[in-house]
């Protein structure tokens, strides 16, 4: 993002940077938003250490009932539904959410859930996914992956003791971990019946496994799962 905003300040004077961040998200996006403030008009600040940067905050006073208000006032921009994401995120609470005032009525005010990229490890828990899956055994599946992700990565063994800049461990998944994570990838593919990695980036995975030495089964092979069974793990 730095050197992003770097070559756009290289080329104009100056640079404004919109954020959706809130400070009822929590204590420490609010500490965050404290930095930002100080700008010569509301909801503006410098953004960080970068001179010519603004930070533009325009939602940050909004509470979670303030953010649904609006999305259920106002279309979205791109053609979809606002109350179906109403929905997701009611789904992911389990169905229950409180309520907020909108045209004379009441509407579910689910702010809980927070969404991600589904594989993210960073998270210890999963609530979203696991809220979903109560509507939805397939994202149970999906639960299950992610969980063994979180799991397996902490294992030496799966992974080389150096990192990639030569500093001691722990480094990259070893290549059969590797190869391991994908078959059970293409596995959930084929028990769901959905699409969770396109072509494009097996060849890059195809490519990376090379450059780190593997050998043997390659990700072609490993592809043919898509013409079989389920694979049980």
């Amino acid at each position: 993002m730095s050197v992003f905003l770097r070559s756009q300040l290289s080329q104009a004077e100056g640079v404004v940077l919109a954020l959706g961040l809130r400070k009822a998200e929590s204590q420490a996006r609010s500490r965050t938003l404290a930095k930002y403030e100080g700008g010569r008009i509301n909801f503006t600040g410098e953004y960080g250490s970068l001179a010519g940067v603004t930070a533009f905050t325009p939602i940050q006073d909004f509470q979670t009932e303030h953010v649904w208000q609006f999305l259920m006032q106002t279309n979205c921009p791109w053609g979809a539904s606002n109350r179906k994401l109403v929905q997701l995120y009611a789904n992911a609470a389990g169905g229950e959410c409180p309520s907020f005032s909108v045209d004379g009525g009441l509407s579910p005010s689910c702010g809980g859930s927070r969404f991600g990229c589904w594989t993210c490890t960073v998270v210890r828990s999963d609530r979203s996914g696991r809220g979903l899956a109560e509507n939805d055994e397939s994202y149970e599946v999906l639960c299950e992956f992610r969980d063994w992700l979180a799991s397996m990565r902490s294992e030496p063994k799966r992974r080389w003791r150096r990192r990639r800049n030569g500093a001691s461990g722990p480094g990259p998944l070893t290549i059969a971990t590797r190869r391991e994570a994908l078959q059970r990838l293409l596995s959930i593919e084929s028990r769901l019946g959905i699409k969770l990695i396109r072509s494009d980036e097996l060849e890059l995975i195809a490519q990376l496994w090379k450059a780190d030495g593997g050998n043997g089964q390659t990700v072609l092979d490993l592809c043919d799962i898509r013409r079989h069974e389920s694979m049980t793990f």
